[in-house]
């Protein structure tokens, strides 16, 4: 049903941050029933999990209302999905990961929209909102890869510094317009990817 409704495009900026907060108590709720153990409910909160990357990928790649903090919110989600004890969930989890970080930085290409996205975490003001979302979500993999704490997509409990560099390599080669076209992008680039390889 939620799906329906995402590939409608019916939902606008409230409706998707509702249906996040929903599926963020899904995801908790079904990790700590994984890591319980409970036999009977393991195929159940299979099919949860899988379903709440197939809606979480819909979600981000169909339209931008899910922007800014809620983007955050989904991207948290898979990640830590990611890191599942269950196998299947974790590769499922990654692929999902890897898709959703290059669709964030695909918006950039097909629609920079010039709306301020709505952060805890204050982007640079003159980047247009799906530009922003992409640097605060290389800033945050930065931040993640050096074993500190993200400042926007908060929630992550554990990421590999091998899954963060190779997120990190595939945006370097593949989005490297927008270190060309933005200066914020290219004083990340200076200040903390440089440091990054040299250590």
């Amino acid at each position: 049903m939620i799906q329906r409704l995402i590939t409608a495009q019916v939902l606008d900026s409230k409706g998707a941050k509702y249906v996040v907060e929903t599926m963020w108590m899904l995801m908790e709720a079904s990790i700590e029933e994984v890591e319980e153990r409970i036999l009977l409910l393991d195929n159940v909160m299979f099919v949860l999990q899988v379903r709440l990357l197939q809606s979480l990928t819909l979600l981000v790649t169909t339209n931008t209302v899910c922007s800014g903090d809620v983007l955050a919110r989904c991207l948290v989600i898979c990640f830590r999905l990611a890191f599942s004890k269950e196998n299947i969930i974790a590769t499922t989890g990654g692929a999902t990961v890897r898709h959703l970080v290059t669709a964030v930085f695909d918006r950039t290409l097909s629609s920079p929209t010039n709306t301020p996205v709505t952060t805890s975490v204050a982007a640079p003001a003159d980047l247009p909102g799906t530009v922003a979302d992409a640097y605060l979500l290389f800033q945050d993999l930065l931040q993640l890869v050096n074993a500190d704490q993200p400042l926007w997509l908060l929630g992550i409990v554990e990421m590999t510094r091998t899954f963060g560099l190779e997120l990190l390599e595939n945006l370097l080669s593949g989005y490297s317009h927008l270190f060309y076209k933005h200066d914020q992008f290219r004083v990340l680039l200076k200040e903390r990817v440089c440091s990054l390889v040299i250590k």
